[in-house]
């Protein structure tokens, strides 16, 4: 649903990074990865960045507000 939706409202990727508050495993990021665009993650989790860190290439922060 997020590759459609994005597909739909935002056609030309090449350039553009995403912020993704909260990203957890990093499973959104991949898809926003495949997609094109330059990524990064933030989470409160360290463990959740620790596995995100495997299967992601994204630039990743641990940040609590």
């Amino acid at each position: 649903m997020i590759r459609a939706l994005i597909g739909r409202y935002m056609p030309v990727r090449k350039g553009k990074t995403f912020l993704e508050v909260g990203c957890g495993t990093g499973i959104v990021l991949k898809v926003l990865e495949s997609m094109g665009f330059g990524v990064t993650g933030l989470d409160v989790n360290e463990r959740a960045l620790t596995f995100a860190r495997k299967h992601s290439n994204a630039t990743l922060v641990r940040q609590s507000f």
